[in-house]
């Protein structure tokens, strides 16, 4: 997408005429600012309106209006936007969101399918930081990004094909039904093909494995020169891409998903695997002092409400293990 064409899409929103695609592209990046919220008075609301605007015209090289009226500022989502974000301006700019925007084709994924994959006018990538972010695709299937998960998805979407990449991290798909639009998710060197179910995707050895589990539908993970496996709800599939292995298991997809309301389930994982979820969750460092620790087996259910020191207490007491932290640090001994 050349740069005029960007300030024309801009143009068209902020007059109102911009297409629903259009109006996807724009608010996603509005949604840039979901995760800071606060309750502002009625006058202030309209400054930020007013200052939104001026900073919309100036990320496009759009001439800059003084003391433009509230009637002339028609821009469509800002009375839900202003009712949530009150420092929209400032988040925007911070780049949780961003417009990657190509005069060339999106490079071919290397998972095989079944059908060519289309030139990609633009991308639109979103970042999950420090807090979990729930992502409303242009066809109303869900994405709940964990912390540090990144992934973007091609426009336009939805028309024939829907195509999400997941970059890193763990995500959660709630994808709509439509039998006339496939919907792919692409993860390391995997597709994942799905018409309507809920499902996790994780990432994780330098994105060398690929973890699947299914909680609802059915969906078919491919890998290189492999087929495909069909995985149904409360199984799953691992995905080595380093050694090009594939094993298959059963896993509740309930728990798989349990990280989207902040809760930390622990089902025999190793040791090494909960201290990178504490991590996750409570943006912490927590290392072990031993290598012989990281195959430790541990289970247990945590809430959004327990700290990481309580869940370290609990961990640490069924293996009579030890923790101190240091300098921000936790060290399990």
């Amino acid at each position: 997408m050349h740069h005029q064409e960007f300030r024309n899409i801009v143009r068209r929103y902020l007059q109102g005429n911009a297409t629903l695609e259009e109006q996807a592209m724009v608010e996603d990046w509005f949604a840039a600012a979901e995760d800071t919220q606060a309750n502002v008075p009625a006058e202030e609301l309209q400054l930020i309106r007013e200052q939104m605007l001026t900073h919309i015209r100036a990320a496009a090289d759009y001439p800059v209006v003084a003391d433009v009226p509230p009637a002339t500022a028609r821009i469509r989502p800002l009375s839900y936007w202003l009712q949530r974000v009150a420092v929209i301006v400032i988040t925007a700019a911070a780049g949780y969101s961003m417009f990657y925007m190509y005069t060339h084709p999106a490079r071919q994924q290397q998972a095989a399918v079944t059908t060519a994959i289309p030139a990609a006018t633009y991308r639109v990538v979103t970042t999950a930081t420090q807090k979990i972010r729930r992502v409303v695709l242009p066809d109303s299937s869900v994405v709940t990004l964990n912390r540090g998960a990144s992934m973007y998805y091609t426009m336009p979407f939805g028309q024939q094909r829907r195509e999400v990449t997941l970059e890193n991290g763990e995500a959660f798909f709630e994808v709509r039904r439509n039998a006339a639009a496939p919907f792919l998710v692409y993860a390391g060197k995997t597709a994942t093909t799905v018409l309507g179910t809920a499902f996790n995707v994780k990432l994780g050895d330098h994105n060398n494995i690929i973890h699947v589990v299914v909680k609802t539908g059915k969906i078919k993970v491919a890998f290189a020169s492999d087929s495909g496996r069909l995985v149904t709800p409360d199984h799953g599939v691992q995905i080595n891409t380093a050694d090009n292995s594939i094993q298959t298991f059963t896993a509740s997809g309930a728990l798989a998903a349990a990280w989207c309301g902040q809760e930390l389930v622990f089902r025999q994982h190793t040791l090494k695997e909960a201290a990178a979820a504490l991590e996750s969750r409570y943006q912490v460092t927590v290392t072990l002092t031993s290598p012989s620790l990281a195959q430790y087996r541990v289970s247990g259910n945590f809430s959004a409400s327990h700290t990481v020191d309580e869940v370290l207490d609990a961990l640490c007491l069924v293996h009579r293990l030890t923790y101190k932290k240091n300098k921000g640090v936790y060290f399990i001994y």
